[in-house]
Order: C-alpha cells, then sequence, then structure tokens
C-alpha cells in the first residue's frame, strides 16, 4: 500500500538554496510539499505543561513526544550555495522512509544574509533535530525523534561523542574545555527549544564565545562542548550509529553498536561522500543521489545500493560488511511487500 507524504518546508533560507529545493519538488511530484515563508503552530509548543510536570516531579519517560507526529517532525538544516546537491540529497534520504510529516528549517551562512527570504528565530517550535548537509538517514526521522522521551527533566539536549576512542579524538589537543574523555560531534543534534529558552544558553554561549574564540577550532560544535562540559547533566548522550563517521571504521571498526544494530544516520564530514577517500561513503550517497523517489521502487535503491558496496569491500569501511548499511532499508522494503 503507497503512502501519501505531507511534508511542508518551514524555510529560513536565501533564494539560492530555495531555488534548489524548487527543483528538487518538480522533480519529485508524488510528494505533497508546500513552500511557506514561515509555517507557526502553536500545538507544539506545550512548554507550559512539559514543565509543571518536571517541576512536580512527574513521569518524565511517558511518550510526551509522540504528539508532536501528527503536527510534524523538526529538521533543521544550515546550507550554503556549493553544498546545495548534498542538501537535497539529505532531504530525500528524511523523506524517503519516515512515515509522518517533516517541517524543514534551512538556514544559510552569513554571506548569503541579503538574499534571505525570511529571518526566524523558531519561536513557537518545541522541538526540533539539527543537522549538518552531510548527513544521510538510513532509517526513518521518526526513531531518532523518540530520542525525546528518554530525556529526564533537567536534559535540553541530546548529541553523540566526538569518537569511541578517546586517544583518537580530536579533542585531545584542545586547549578548551570539553565534554567527556573525546569531546562531541555536532553532526546530528536534537534540541528541546523550549528548554533552552528557559536556560542559561544563549547567555553561556556568548560568555563562553569571546572567551575562548581565539582557540577555538571547530565553531559551534566547540562551543557546544564547552557548554556541555559546564552543564554535563543537561545532555542525553546517544550511541554512534546515530552519528557514524570514517572515523569509526578507517582504522578498525570501533563503533559496536552498529556491528549489531546496522547504521542509523550517517555522516560524511570531510566531503567523504564526494571525494574518493572512503568509497564506502560515496557509495552510499551515490545510491541515494541516483535513486529516483518519485517511483516508489525503494527495492530500485537497495538493489542500487549493494551493487555499489560491493566494488567497496575491501576499503576500511567496507570491511564491515554491506548488511550494516542496508539493514534498515532492507527490512522498509520488506515491510512495504508485506503491507
Amino acid at each position: 500500500m503507497k503512502r501519501k507524504k505531507k511534508i511542508t518546508f518551514g524555510i529560513t533560507a536565501v533564494l539560492l538554496v530555495a531555488v534548489y529545493l524548487y527543483y528538487f519538488i518538480q522533480n519529485e511530484k508524488s510528494l505533497n510539499i508546500s513552500l511557506a515563508g514561515e509555517e507557526e503552530d502553536n500545538n507544539l509548543n506545550q512548554e507550559s505543561k512539559i514543565h509543571e510536570d518536571d517541576r512536580h516531579g512527574k513521569d518524565t519517560n511517558r511518550p510526551r513526544y509522540s504528539r508532536h507526529w501528527k503536527n510534524g517532525i523538526h529538521l533543521s538544516v544550515v546550507a550554503c550555495g556549493d553544498r546545495a546537491e548534498e542538501t537535497i540529497v539529505l532531504l530525500k534520504s528524511a523523506v524517503l522512509f519516515t512515515t509522518g510529516p517533516l517541517i524543514f528549517h534551512i538556514f544559510a551562512e552569513f554571506d548569503f544574509q541579503p538574499m534571505f527570504k525570511q529571518k526566524s528565530l523558531l519561536k513557537d517550535v518545541d522541538s526540533l533535530l539539527y543537522v549538518d548537509t552531510d548527513i544521510l538517514f538510513l532509517r526513518p526521522v521518526d526513531d531518532i525523534w523518540r530520542f525525546f522521551d528518554q530525556f529526564n527533566s533537567a536534559q535540553l539536549a541530546a548529541l553523540v561523542p566526538e569518537h569511541e576512542d578517546k586517544a583518537a579524538s580530536n579533542y585531545r589537543f584542545a586547549r578548551h574545555p570539553y565534554y567527556g574523555e573525546s569531546g562531541l560531534n555536532s553532526g546530528v543534534l536534537l534540541m528541546n527549544l523550549t528548554r533552552i529558552r528557559k536556560s542559561t544558553w544563549i547567555d553561556s554561549m556568548v560568555k563562553y564565545y569571546i572567551q575562548y574564540k581565539p582557540i577555538i577550532r571547530y565553531g559551534d560544535q566547540d562551543l557546544l562542548n564547552i557548554y556541555f562540559y559546564h552543564h554535563i547533566d543537561e545532555l542525553y548522550v546517544y550511541s554512534c550509529e546515530w552519528n557514524y563517521r570514517t572515523d569509526h571504521c578507517v582504522n578498525k571498526s570501533i563503533c559496536k553498536d552498529i556491528e549489531r544494530n546496522g547504521v542509523s544516520v550517517l555522516h560524511g564530514s570531510r566531503r567523504v561522500m564526494q571525494n574518493e577517500d572512503q568509497p564506502t561513503f560515496k557509495a552510499v550517497y551515490t545510491a541515494f543521489k541516483e535513486h529516483n523517489i518519485s517511483l516508489r521502487k525503494e527495492r530500485d535503491l537497495l538493489t542500487n545500493l549493494k551493487k555499489l558496496l560491493s566494488k567497496t569491500s575491501n576499503s576500511p569501511c567496507g570491511q564491515i560488511g554491506h548488511l550494516a548499511y542496508t539493514k534498515y532499508i532492507e527490512e522498509f522494503v520488506l515491510e512495504r511487500k508485506t503491507s
């Protein structure tokens, strides 16, 4: 049974990105997509209820965020002109497997600000998933959104460690404070904006930026590390399968969760999805790039992905086997076949 998907773009973007998205939309005619300047949904702002429950010690592990899915999962992407194609492939991967409506907020860098269609601080958005453009979802976005249900009453964001091996983490050379033994990677960030607005987040970030600006190497990621070094109780940490990078496989497989569960979110940092440095990552990217989602033939995606991955089995990240990259797609295809 074919699913109809409604996707609303709450776009805070430059016109250049909007043009690329318009081209994408025109070529994916099976999707019901509307472009809007800023989609406001007050039903998403559950601020009073959430914090009232937290203050009175009620069960914070109940599925609070399931009610948001009917209104849409908010996905925030930072894009720039030379990475427009990458952004489109990201959106394609998110749309392909996710069952509910998605609301995209696309931000562009400072140089493009004169071309902004509209500026927004997302004042009416309760929570969102903030990702880099070099991300591919290999399973439904709904699944990562469910981590909000695991937050305790103090936690306002979720991130993955920068490295599973502290001796190999870039943060071992950092001259500023960082979270834990190996730091955090900012590529896949869940944010409870309601709680962030009530916290010291903004004031702290400004203070840390001024204090550490001369020694910051990785921009927002360093600031997040500094913040959660000082506010350790406000962070939820999830597994490397949700932000899987070449660092996890280039020398040896150090993300053991993907050997059991498969890769959930692939992160092609250092542009490995376009260059020849790590052919396994490029193979996954190419399969999604070439896939025509308007035909609704996910089996074709799976077939092409296996074909491309078979050529990378001798590469460092290919030696763990193609099943790590195809597990959830195979389950999705099987589910569609039997439905």
